[in-house]
């Protein structure tokens, strides 16, 4: 039998990890069901923390805390402010990868 082990990134904790994995194990499941789909939750316990709430970083409070932000259309007022104040900050980004890196698609 042909096992998937879903492992998640490093800010990601159970309550979230939970939602997604189930996603994922649905999707599989509908293609194909005789794949066993298990879990490796391990942010709780040695993910990244952000510690004293952000206080070494430069405008903390202003960046994308969406999941501090409960109405949808709220979020999307958000996500707008943050577009129109850098609309090329993705292409900015690319120009800081060395040569290598961004010829290769990494």
């Amino acid at each position: 039998m042909t096992t998937v082990i879903f492992v998640h990134g490093t800010g990601v904790r159970q309550c979230e990890y939970e939602k997604t994995f189930k996603i994922i194990e649905n999707k599989i499941h509908v293609q194909r069901p005789d794949i066993k789909v298990i879990p490796c939750l391990w942010g709780d316990e040695l993910g990244t923390r952000l510690n004293a709430k952000g206080a070494s970083i430069p405008s903390y409070d202003e960046t994308l805390a969406l999941d501090n932000v409960l109405e949808s259309e709220d979020k999307e007022i958000v996500l707008w402010a943050h577009l129109y104040r850098e609309p090329l900050y993705e292409l900015r980004l690319l120009g800081l990868k060395p040569r290598e890196e961004a010829s290769s698609g990494t």
